[in-house]
Protein backbone atom coordinates (compact mmCIF):
# COMPACT_ATOMS: atom_id res chain seq x y z
CA UNK A 1 0.00 0.00 0.00
CA UNK A 2 1.04 3.05 -0.72
CA UNK A 3 1.78 5.90 1.97
CA UNK A 4 -0.90 8.64 1.33
CA UNK A 5 0.43 11.24 3.11
CA UNK A 6 4.00 12.49 3.69
CA UNK A 7 4.93 12.51 7.54
CA UNK A 8 6.89 15.47 8.31
CA UNK A 9 8.70 16.37 11.07
CA UNK A 10 7.88 16.26 14.86
CA UNK A 11 7.67 19.24 16.95
CA UNK A 12 7.82 18.12 21.03
CA UNK A 13 8.80 20.56 23.73
CA UNK A 14 10.07 19.47 26.91
CA UNK A 15 10.01 21.53 30.23
CA UNK A 16 13.16 20.90 32.26
CA UNK A 17 13.65 22.96 35.70
CA UNK A 18 16.91 24.90 36.35
CA UNK A 19 18.54 23.27 39.17
CA UNK A 20 19.22 25.53 42.56
CA UNK A 21 20.30 28.57 40.37
CA UNK A 22 22.42 30.65 43.00
CA UNK A 23 21.08 34.12 43.62
CA UNK A 24 23.55 35.82 40.79
CA UNK A 25 22.18 33.88 38.45
CA UNK A 26 18.67 34.08 40.09
CA UNK A 27 19.38 38.01 39.76
CA UNK A 28 20.50 37.75 36.11
CA UNK A 29 17.36 35.76 35.12
CA UNK A 30 15.34 38.17 36.77
CA UNK A 31 16.65 41.00 35.07
CA UNK A 32 16.49 39.94 31.63
CA UNK A 33 13.00 38.45 32.34
CA UNK A 34 11.58 42.15 33.36
CA UNK A 35 13.99 43.61 30.01
CA UNK A 36 12.85 41.21 28.45
CA UNK A 37 8.60 41.74 29.33
CA UNK A 38 9.56 45.71 28.80
CA UNK A 39 11.21 45.49 25.50
CA UNK A 40 8.23 43.01 24.81
CA UNK A 41 5.29 45.77 25.92
CA UNK A 42 7.41 48.65 24.11
CA UNK A 43 7.29 46.87 20.74
CA UNK A 44 3.84 45.90 21.07
CA UNK A 45 3.00 49.24 21.70
CA UNK A 46 5.39 50.44 18.12
CA UNK A 47 3.36 47.62 16.45
CA UNK A 48 -0.11 49.30 17.46
CA UNK A 49 1.20 52.48 16.48
CA UNK A 50 2.26 50.83 12.81
CA UNK A 51 -0.25 49.03 12.36
CA UNK A 52 -1.84 49.79 9.15
CA UNK A 53 1.89 49.73 7.59
CA UNK A 54 2.35 45.81 9.00
CA UNK A 55 -1.00 45.23 7.39
CA UNK A 56 -0.25 46.51 3.92
CA UNK A 57 3.17 45.38 4.07
CA UNK A 58 3.64 42.21 6.24
CA UNK A 59 2.21 39.90 3.99
CA UNK A 60 3.99 36.87 1.75
CA UNK A 61 1.74 34.82 -1.16
CA UNK A 62 -1.74 36.65 0.68
CA UNK A 63 -0.24 35.32 3.82
CA UNK A 64 0.57 37.05 7.22
CA UNK A 65 3.93 36.42 7.31
CA UNK A 66 6.33 36.43 10.54
CA UNK A 67 9.46 37.02 8.50
CA UNK A 68 7.96 39.76 6.44
CA UNK A 69 6.72 41.75 9.74
CA UNK A 70 9.89 41.13 11.38
CA UNK A 71 11.81 43.20 8.63
CA UNK A 72 9.58 46.22 9.08
CA UNK A 73 10.43 46.45 13.43
CA UNK A 74 12.95 48.75 14.62
CA UNK A 75 16.36 48.01 15.31
CA UNK A 76 16.73 47.81 18.91
CA UNK A 77 18.49 51.13 19.31
CA UNK A 78 15.11 53.10 17.59
CA UNK A 79 12.91 51.08 20.77
CA UNK A 80 14.14 53.17 23.37
CA UNK A 81 14.93 49.80 25.56
CA UNK A 82 18.25 49.66 27.59
CA UNK A 83 20.70 47.56 27.24
CA UNK A 84 20.21 43.97 25.87
CA UNK A 85 22.25 41.34 23.86
CA UNK A 86 21.78 41.36 20.37
CA UNK A 87 20.39 37.80 20.02
CA UNK A 88 17.84 38.25 22.62
CA UNK A 89 16.41 41.16 20.27
CA UNK A 90 16.37 39.25 17.41
CA UNK A 91 14.04 36.71 19.78
CA UNK A 92 11.88 39.09 20.91
CA UNK A 93 10.70 40.86 17.23
CA UNK A 94 10.73 37.22 16.04
CA UNK A 95 8.48 36.14 19.04
CA UNK A 96 6.14 39.70 18.30
CA UNK A 97 5.88 39.00 14.94
CA UNK A 98 4.51 35.74 15.23
CA UNK A 99 1.91 36.85 17.74
CA UNK A 100 1.10 40.27 15.06
CA UNK A 101 0.65 38.04 11.99
CA UNK A 102 -1.20 35.91 14.24
CA UNK A 103 -3.53 38.70 14.86
CA UNK A 104 -3.97 39.98 12.23
CA UNK A 105 -5.14 36.68 10.41
CA UNK A 106 -7.55 36.47 13.03
CA UNK A 107 -8.73 39.96 12.52
CA UNK A 108 -9.45 39.07 9.08
CA UNK A 109 -12.30 36.88 10.24
CA UNK A 110 -13.06 38.86 13.60
CA UNK A 111 -12.76 42.96 13.05
CA UNK A 112 -13.04 42.86 17.06
CA UNK A 113 -10.65 40.65 17.38
CA UNK A 114 -8.65 42.24 20.78
CA UNK A 115 -5.37 43.64 20.29
CA UNK A 116 -2.05 41.53 21.80
CA UNK A 117 -1.32 42.62 25.48
CA UNK A 118 1.82 41.92 27.18
CA UNK A 119 2.88 41.40 30.66
CA UNK A 120 3.94 43.86 33.54
CA UNK A 121 6.53 43.65 35.98
CA UNK A 122 5.63 46.02 37.94
CA UNK A 123 3.75 45.25 41.46
CA UNK A 124 0.95 47.33 41.28
CA UNK A 125 0.36 45.40 37.54
CA UNK A 126 -2.74 43.68 38.51
CA UNK A 127 -4.62 45.38 40.57
CA UNK A 128 -4.21 48.37 37.60
CA UNK A 129 -5.51 46.20 35.17
CA UNK A 130 -8.36 44.80 37.14
CA UNK A 131 -9.01 48.79 37.92
CA UNK A 132 -9.29 49.34 34.26
CA UNK A 133 -11.56 46.58 33.33
CA UNK A 134 -13.51 47.59 35.88
CA UNK A 135 -13.81 51.02 34.86
CA UNK A 136 -14.77 50.16 31.19
CA UNK A 137 -18.25 50.89 29.52
CA UNK A 138 -20.04 50.50 26.56
CA UNK A 139 -17.24 50.27 24.15
CA UNK A 140 -16.59 46.20 22.75
CA UNK A 141 -13.21 46.77 21.41
CA UNK A 142 -11.35 48.54 24.82
CA UNK A 143 -13.82 45.86 26.89
CA UNK A 144 -11.69 43.38 25.19
CA UNK A 145 -8.76 44.41 25.47
CA UNK A 146 -8.47 45.46 28.61
CA UNK A 147 -9.86 41.63 29.88
CA UNK A 148 -7.18 40.34 27.85
CA UNK A 149 -5.25 42.58 29.70
CA UNK A 150 -6.26 41.76 32.88
CA UNK A 151 -6.08 37.78 32.04
CA UNK A 152 -2.15 38.36 30.94
CA UNK A 153 -0.96 39.88 34.24
CA UNK A 154 -2.99 37.23 36.24
CA UNK A 155 -1.26 34.61 34.69
CA UNK A 156 2.34 36.36 36.06
CA UNK A 157 4.59 39.19 36.12
CA UNK A 158 7.03 38.78 33.35
CA UNK A 159 6.82 37.19 29.68
CA UNK A 160 9.05 34.15 29.14
CA UNK A 161 12.43 35.13 27.01
CA UNK A 162 12.19 33.37 23.36
CA UNK A 163 15.17 31.86 22.32
CA UNK A 164 15.03 31.49 18.41
CA UNK A 165 17.81 29.47 17.75
CA UNK A 166 20.04 26.99 19.55
CA UNK A 167 23.67 27.76 18.00
CA UNK A 168 25.00 29.31 21.70
CA UNK A 169 28.43 27.06 21.25
CA UNK A 170 29.99 27.72 19.48
CA UNK A 171 28.35 31.12 17.73
CA UNK A 172 27.82 32.94 21.46
CA UNK A 173 24.51 33.59 20.66
CA UNK A 174 20.89 32.72 21.68
CA UNK A 175 21.51 29.47 23.83
CA UNK A 176 22.65 25.73 23.63
CA UNK A 177 21.75 22.62 25.31
CA UNK A 178 24.62 20.70 26.71
CA UNK A 179 25.80 17.77 28.36
CA UNK A 180 29.10 16.59 29.92
CA UNK A 181 29.32 13.28 28.64
CA UNK A 182 31.54 12.06 32.06
CA UNK A 183 28.70 12.97 34.46
CA UNK A 184 25.87 12.27 31.65
CA UNK A 185 24.69 15.82 33.33
CA UNK A 186 22.72 18.34 31.13
CA UNK A 187 23.32 22.51 31.06
CA UNK A 188 21.31 25.23 29.19
CA UNK A 189 24.14 27.40 27.99
CA UNK A 190 21.95 31.03 27.86
CA UNK A 191 22.87 34.23 26.49
CA UNK A 192 21.25 36.94 28.61
CA UNK A 193 23.25 39.75 29.24
CA UNK A 194 24.54 42.89 27.11
CA UNK A 195 27.88 43.95 26.43
CA UNK A 196 29.30 45.98 29.67
CA UNK A 197 26.99 43.77 32.06
CA UNK A 198 27.96 43.26 35.68
CA UNK A 199 29.18 39.81 34.48
CA UNK A 200 31.73 37.42 35.12
CA UNK A 201 33.65 34.92 32.75
CA UNK A 202 32.08 31.64 32.91
CA UNK A 203 34.98 28.83 34.42
CA UNK A 204 35.60 26.99 31.16
CA UNK A 205 36.68 23.04 31.14
CA UNK A 206 36.08 22.00 27.91
CA UNK A 207 33.49 19.10 29.47
CA UNK A 208 30.37 20.80 27.86
CA UNK A 209 29.13 19.28 24.41
CA UNK A 210 26.42 20.91 22.52
CA UNK A 211 23.71 19.07 21.60
CA UNK A 212 22.07 18.73 18.05
CA UNK A 213 23.49 20.13 15.08
CA UNK A 214 23.05 23.10 12.75
CA UNK A 215 20.47 23.54 10.48
CA UNK A 216 22.46 22.55 7.09
CA UNK A 217 24.49 19.36 8.62
CA UNK A 218 23.90 16.17 10.02
CA UNK A 219 24.37 14.78 13.48
CA UNK A 220 27.84 13.55 12.41
CA UNK A 221 29.29 16.58 10.85
CA UNK A 222 30.08 18.55 13.83
CA UNK A 223 31.32 18.42 17.42
CA UNK A 224 31.40 21.49 19.24
CA UNK A 225 32.19 22.12 22.89
CA UNK A 226 32.37 25.30 25.38
CA UNK A 227 35.73 26.59 25.31
CA UNK A 228 35.67 30.35 24.77
CA UNK A 229 35.22 32.05 27.93
CA UNK A 230 32.30 34.96 27.71
CA UNK A 231 30.77 37.39 30.59
CA UNK A 232 27.40 37.02 28.83
CA UNK A 233 26.22 33.82 29.35
CA UNK A 234 25.28 31.86 32.17
CA UNK A 235 25.27 28.21 32.45
CA UNK A 236 21.88 26.53 34.42
CA UNK A 237 22.18 23.04 35.11
CA UNK A 238 18.95 21.45 34.50
CA UNK A 239 17.02 18.63 36.49
CA UNK A 240 15.27 15.78 34.85
CA UNK A 241 14.03 12.68 35.52
CA UNK A 242 14.41 9.14 33.79
CA UNK A 243 11.47 9.58 31.41
CA UNK A 244 13.08 13.15 30.20
CA UNK A 245 16.46 11.13 29.31
CA UNK A 246 14.80 8.36 27.52
CA UNK A 247 12.29 10.63 25.84
CA UNK A 248 14.57 13.47 24.50
CA UNK A 249 18.07 13.75 25.37
CA UNK A 250 19.63 9.95 24.67
CA UNK A 251 17.38 10.19 20.78
CA UNK A 252 19.00 13.68 20.41
CA UNK A 253 22.49 12.16 21.75
CA UNK A 254 21.49 9.31 19.40
CA UNK A 255 20.97 11.63 16.21
CA UNK A 256 17.75 11.18 15.96
CA UNK A 257 16.39 14.06 17.46
CA UNK A 258 17.44 17.97 17.00
CA UNK A 259 17.38 20.98 19.46
CA UNK A 260 15.53 23.84 18.22
CA UNK A 261 14.11 27.19 19.94
CA UNK A 262 13.41 27.36 23.64
CA UNK A 263 12.19 29.48 26.50
CA UNK A 264 13.00 30.70 30.03
CA UNK A 265 10.07 31.51 32.15
CA UNK A 266 9.93 31.74 36.54
CA UNK A 267 7.23 30.79 38.42
CA UNK A 268 5.17 33.45 40.90
CA UNK A 269 6.30 31.87 44.07
CA UNK A 270 7.61 34.77 45.78
CA UNK A 271 9.07 32.52 48.70
CA UNK A 272 11.04 30.36 46.84
CA UNK A 273 10.48 31.01 42.57
CA UNK A 274 11.50 28.87 40.47
CA UNK A 275 12.93 28.78 36.74
CA UNK A 276 12.46 26.60 33.94
CA UNK A 277 13.72 25.94 30.53
CA UNK A 278 11.10 24.81 27.94
CA UNK A 279 13.11 22.92 25.24
CA UNK A 280 11.67 21.94 21.79
CA UNK A 281 13.33 19.12 20.11
CA UNK A 282 12.68 18.14 15.96
CA UNK A 283 12.19 14.67 15.31
CA UNK A 284 12.64 13.30 12.12
CA UNK A 285 11.30 9.63 12.60
CA UNK A 286 11.50 6.77 9.67
CA UNK A 287 8.61 6.37 7.25
CA UNK A 288 6.59 2.92 7.39
CA UNK A 289 4.58 2.19 5.00
CA UNK A 290 1.26 1.01 6.35
CA UNK A 291 0.14 -2.15 4.84
CA UNK A 292 -3.26 -2.40 7.16
CA UNK A 293 -6.06 -0.18 8.45
CA UNK A 294 -6.79 -0.16 12.10
CA UNK A 295 -10.32 1.41 13.22
CA UNK A 296 -10.98 2.66 16.26
CA UNK A 297 -14.34 2.73 17.96
CA UNK A 298 -14.63 4.78 20.95
CA UNK A 299 -17.19 4.44 24.09
CA UNK A 300 -18.51 4.97 27.46
CA UNK A 301 -18.55 0.86 28.77
CA UNK A 302 -15.37 0.13 26.50
CA UNK A 303 -13.36 3.19 25.93
CA UNK A 304 -11.94 1.80 22.63
CA UNK A 305 -12.59 -1.15 20.49
CA UNK A 306 -9.74 -1.96 17.91
CA UNK A 307 -9.87 -3.97 14.86
CA UNK A 308 -7.10 -4.45 12.21
CA UNK A 309 -8.30 -5.63 8.47
CA UNK A 310 -6.67 -5.86 5.02
CA UNK A 311 -7.25 -4.10 2.08
CA UNK A 312 -10.26 -5.99 1.79
CA UNK A 313 -11.77 -5.51 4.77
CA UNK A 314 -10.94 -8.88 6.80
CA UNK A 315 -10.48 -9.09 10.12
CA UNK A 316 -6.71 -9.46 11.65
CA UNK A 317 -6.69 -8.66 15.07
CA UNK A 318 -9.33 -7.57 17.65
CA UNK A 319 -9.32 -6.29 21.23
CA UNK A 320 -11.69 -4.54 23.85
CA UNK A 321 -10.58 -2.10 26.12
CA UNK A 322 -13.00 -1.37 29.16
CA UNK A 323 -13.92 1.67 31.06
CA UNK A 324 -15.42 0.65 33.87
CA UNK A 325 -12.51 1.42 36.61
CA UNK A 326 -12.07 4.91 34.98
CA UNK A 327 -16.18 5.66 35.08
CA UNK A 328 -16.01 4.33 38.21
CA UNK A 329 -13.23 5.89 39.74
CA UNK A 330 -14.86 9.05 37.90
CA UNK A 331 -18.31 8.32 39.97
CA UNK A 332 -16.37 7.57 43.07
CA UNK A 333 -14.88 11.51 43.02
CA UNK A 334 -17.73 13.09 41.73
CA UNK A 335 -19.57 12.09 45.12
CA UNK A 336 -16.38 12.87 47.44
CA UNK A 337 -16.80 16.76 45.93
CA UNK A 338 -20.55 16.45 46.31
CA UNK A 339 -19.99 15.87 50.03
CA UNK A 340 -17.09 18.23 50.36
CA UNK A 341 -18.89 21.17 49.04
CA UNK A 342 -22.21 20.32 51.38
CA UNK A 343 -20.01 20.90 54.03
CA UNK A 344 -18.86 23.91 52.89
CA UNK A 345 -15.50 22.96 51.92
CA UNK A 346 -13.30 24.47 49.61
CA UNK A 347 -12.86 21.36 46.18
CA UNK A 348 -10.89 24.62 44.06
CA UNK A 349 -7.72 22.90 42.58
CA UNK A 350 -9.27 18.98 42.71
CA UNK A 351 -7.49 17.62 39.99
CA UNK A 352 -7.71 14.12 40.45
CA UNK A 353 -10.12 13.15 37.63
CA UNK A 354 -8.12 15.36 35.37
CA UNK A 355 -4.56 13.88 35.70
CA UNK A 356 -6.24 10.34 35.96
CA UNK A 357 -7.69 10.58 32.24
CA UNK A 358 -4.53 12.12 31.18
CA UNK A 359 -3.10 8.87 32.58
CA UNK A 360 -5.78 6.70 30.59
CA UNK A 361 -5.60 8.89 27.55
CA UNK A 362 -1.45 8.26 27.25
CA UNK A 363 -2.25 4.27 28.06
CA UNK A 364 -4.75 3.92 25.34
CA UNK A 365 -2.94 6.12 22.77
CA UNK A 366 0.04 3.85 23.17
CA UNK A 367 -2.43 0.53 22.40
CA UNK A 368 -3.57 2.32 19.43
CA UNK A 369 0.59 2.82 18.67
CA UNK A 370 2.30 -0.23 19.36
CA UNK A 371 -1.03 -2.21 17.33
CA UNK A 372 -0.53 -0.28 14.69
CA UNK A 373 3.16 -0.61 14.11
CA UNK A 374 2.89 -4.43 14.70
CA UNK A 375 0.46 -4.14 11.86
CA UNK A 376 1.84 -1.23 9.68
CA UNK A 377 -1.42 -0.17 10.05
CA UNK A 378 -3.53 3.51 8.51
CA UNK A 379 -5.10 4.36 11.69
CA UNK A 380 -9.18 5.08 11.66
CA UNK A 381 -11.53 7.25 13.95
CA UNK A 382 -15.14 7.90 13.31
CA UNK A 383 -15.99 11.72 13.23
CA UNK A 384 -17.50 12.84 16.21
CA UNK A 385 -19.42 15.64 14.62
CA UNK A 386 -21.55 17.77 17.22
CA UNK A 387 -19.52 15.86 20.02
CA UNK A 388 -19.20 19.42 22.34
CA UNK A 389 -22.58 20.34 22.19
CA UNK A 390 -23.24 16.76 23.44
CA UNK A 391 -21.14 17.27 26.17
CA UNK A 392 -22.74 19.77 27.63
CA UNK A 393 -25.71 17.71 28.14
CA UNK A 394 -24.20 14.11 29.69
CA UNK A 395 -22.48 14.09 32.39
CA UNK A 396 -20.35 11.24 32.21
CA UNK A 397 -19.74 11.49 28.27
CA UNK A 398 -18.12 14.89 29.04
CA UNK A 399 -15.98 13.37 31.97
CA UNK A 400 -14.54 11.00 29.60
CA UNK A 401 -12.11 11.95 27.12
CA UNK A 402 -12.67 10.38 23.67
CA UNK A 403 -11.29 13.23 22.01
CA UNK A 404 -8.35 13.53 23.92
CA UNK A 405 -7.38 10.07 23.15
CA UNK A 406 -7.31 11.25 18.95
CA UNK A 407 -5.30 14.17 19.79
CA UNK A 408 -2.51 12.18 21.94
CA UNK A 409 -2.64 9.06 19.41
CA UNK A 410 -2.01 11.38 16.58
CA UNK A 411 1.43 13.06 17.39
CA UNK A 412 2.28 9.26 19.17
CA UNK A 413 1.91 7.80 15.55
CA UNK A 414 3.56 10.84 14.14
CA UNK A 415 6.54 10.07 16.28
CA UNK A 416 6.74 6.17 14.78
CA UNK A 417 6.73 6.96 11.62
CA UNK A 418 3.22 6.20 10.99
CA UNK A 419 0.79 8.87 8.94
CA UNK A 420 -1.96 11.21 10.76
CA UNK A 421 -5.54 9.69 11.74
CA UNK A 422 -8.20 9.18 9.28
CA UNK A 423 -11.66 10.01 10.10
CA UNK A 424 -14.64 8.84 8.99
CA UNK A 425 -18.66 10.11 9.50
CA UNK A 426 -19.42 7.77 12.81
CA UNK A 427 -23.66 7.47 11.58
CA UNK A 428 -25.06 4.08 11.91
CA UNK A 429 -21.28 2.50 12.46
CA UNK A 430 -22.84 0.14 15.82
CA UNK A 431 -25.86 -0.46 13.47
CA UNK A 432 -23.96 -1.82 10.04
CA UNK A 433 -23.81 -5.52 9.42
CA UNK A 434 -20.07 -5.65 7.97
CA UNK A 435 -21.22 -8.79 6.19
CA UNK A 436 -24.44 -8.15 4.33
CA UNK A 437 -24.41 -4.30 4.71
CA UNK A 438 -27.98 -4.15 6.51
CA UNK A 439 -28.66 -1.06 8.59
CA UNK A 440 -31.43 -1.65 11.23
CA UNK A 441 -31.07 -0.49 15.03
CA UNK A 442 -32.38 -4.18 15.57
CA UNK A 443 -29.34 -5.24 14.89
CA UNK A 444 -27.91 -3.47 18.25
CA UNK A 445 -29.69 -6.14 20.55
CA UNK A 446 -28.25 -4.84 23.39
CA UNK A 447 -25.79 -2.15 24.81
CA UNK A 448 -22.84 -5.00 23.91
CA UNK A 449 -24.42 -7.42 21.74
CA UNK A 450 -24.68 -7.18 18.15
CA UNK A 451 -26.92 -9.54 15.94
CA UNK A 452 -27.79 -8.72 11.99
CA UNK A 453 -31.40 -9.39 11.51
CA UNK A 454 -30.93 -10.18 8.21
CA UNK A 455 -27.79 -12.53 7.97
CA UNK A 456 -27.54 -13.26 11.59
CA UNK A 457 -24.05 -12.57 11.77
CA UNK A 458 -23.26 -12.09 15.75
CA UNK A 459 -20.40 -9.98 17.22
CA UNK A 460 -19.40 -7.42 20.50
CA UNK A 461 -21.33 -4.67 19.29
CA UNK A 462 -17.96 -2.10 19.69
CA UNK A 463 -15.46 -4.61 17.80
CA UNK A 464 -19.14 -4.68 15.34
CA UNK A 465 -18.15 -0.29 15.06
CA UNK A 466 -14.10 -0.05 15.03
CA UNK A 467 -14.46 -2.90 12.14
CA UNK A 468 -17.30 -0.80 9.83
CA UNK A 469 -14.80 2.43 10.47
CA UNK A 470 -11.73 0.59 9.14
CA UNK A 471 -14.47 -0.62 6.35
CA UNK A 472 -15.63 2.85 5.65
CA UNK A 473 -12.17 4.16 4.67
CA UNK A 474 -11.32 1.33 2.96
CA UNK A 475 -14.22 2.44 0.56
CA UNK A 476 -13.58 5.87 0.45
CA UNK A 477 -10.23 5.01 -0.95
CA UNK A 478 -11.41 2.79 -3.94
CA UNK A 479 -13.77 5.16 -4.66
CA UNK A 480 -11.11 7.91 -4.85
CA UNK A 481 -9.21 5.25 -6.76
CA UNK A 482 -12.12 4.70 -9.60
CA UNK A 483 -12.43 8.77 -9.76
CA UNK A 484 -9.12 9.39 -9.98
CA UNK A 485 -8.74 6.82 -12.91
Amino acid sequence: MEQEQKIMSIMITAKFKVHNPSRRKQKIMDTALEEYTRAYARLLDWCKQNIDTLETNGKFRDKYSEASIRKLMPKLSELNQGKMHSSMYESLKQDVAITIASYLALRQQDPNTGFPVCRDPDPESYPNALEEFASVFGDENEYNEKRDRLLKVSRGSVMPIYFAGADGIPRGRHYSLSCDPKKKRFYAVTYLMAKGADGEPVDVKGNLVRMGWSKNNKPTDETHILTAKSELNIVLPLEMGKWHVEKFLNPCLDGKANVRTAFLSKSDKKNNPEYFMHITFKYSPDQVETKTFLGVDRGLANLIAITVTNNKGNIIHQALHSGEELIAYQKYDFIQKKQLQKRGKDIKGKVNVSRRNEEVCHALANTIVDVAKKYKSQVVMEWLKGFKEHKKDFGMLKRTPLQRIEKIADYKLAMAGLPKIKTVPSAYTSQECPQCGHIERKNRVTQAGFCCVQCSYETHADLNGSHNIARRWIERRKKRTLTAA
